[in-house]
């Protein structure tokens, strides 16, 4: 049987329990949360009897799992992320959608991400993208196996000045069936107008049927923020979303880490209000 649950909005939750009765804001989430499958599981166990395996879906973020630059922690008040114990042990496999990247919760085989089918950003270039098969028999699961979904593309990043740029440009030969997704940085000692041009003009004329140049940047000099120059890298303020603005806002900022974790949370909230 399964249990096929969608992502749970704060409004979604809120009948689930008693403000009152918790006063923690991430306590009263992973409560409510918990309370969805344990109903969801006291219904199966009613209809479909005791022997019937359960299987869960959970558009969740759960403690400890780890996620690339395309994602965004998700449910409220929970920045740190929700236990594993408040999946109920009824449930014979809990299959976990949000986080990109495959992994397992809290050690445990059988509550899983199996992550994203395809590469949504660089910093998943490194993972294994695959599927979860699981095996049933005699009203239990028996077998849990990863299926690896075979590499149609590469997807790099390089970096280096522009003469290894080009160099490296102009002599790739791609390794899969799908043109190659490259970010580029270009580093040079210091700032130079000629070479910005002289980039730009290359990158604007470059044609490939092995390699695609999705974006790229400059950086001048080591560490400086202001010998740093970023083109074609950041998004237009109608690709970001609310949290992203407020979190390059925070960045500009010396407020302490708890102090940020408190007023992303109450953000949160209010975002959550107006979707209501």
């Amino acid at each position: 049987m399964i249990l096929a649950v969608p992502f749970l909005r704060d409004k979604d939750l809120r009948s689930a329990v008693q403000a009152s009765e918790i006063g923690d804001k991430s306590a009263q989430t992973s409560a409510a949360i918990k309370n969805h499958y344990d109903q969801l599981v006291l219904e199966a166990r009613i209809i479909y009897g005791p022997n019937v395996p359960l299987i869960a879906m959970g558009h969740l973020f759960m403690h400890g799992s780890l996620t690339s630059d395309g994602e965004r922690e998700i449910h409220v008040g929970n920045l740190e992320g929700l236990e594993a114990k408040i999946i109920p042990s009824e449930i014979s496999y809990m299959a976990l959608g949000h986080i990109h990247k495959p992994q397992r919760i809290a050690k445990k085989d059988h509550i899983r991400y199996s992550g994203s089918p395809v590469f949504l950003d660089f910093s998943e270039r490194e993972y294994e993208k695959m599927i979860i098969k699981i095996e049933l028999d005699n009203h239990s699961i028996q077998n849990i196996q990863q299926v690896m979904i075979p590499k149609v593309r590469d997807i790099l990043k390089k970096a280096g000045s522009l003469a290894e740029i080009k160099h490296f440009i102009e002599t790739y030969s791609k390794t899969y069936p799908l043109q190659t997704l490259l970010e580029l940085e270009i580093c040079e000692p210091k700032m130079d107008i000629t070479i910005i041009h002289e980039a730009e003009d290359m990158l604007q004329s470059f044609e490939s049927d092995d390699l695609k140049i999705l974006k790229h940047k400059f950086s001048f000099g080591n560490t400086e923020k202001a010998d740093k120059i970023f083109l074609n890298e950041s998004r237009s303020i109608e690709e970001l979303t609310p949290i992203d603005i407020l979190n390059k806002k925070l960045e500009e900022t010396n407020m302490d880490t708890e102090q940020k974790k408190v007023l992303v949370s109450a953000y949160n909230m209010i975002l959550e209000s107006l979707n209501d």
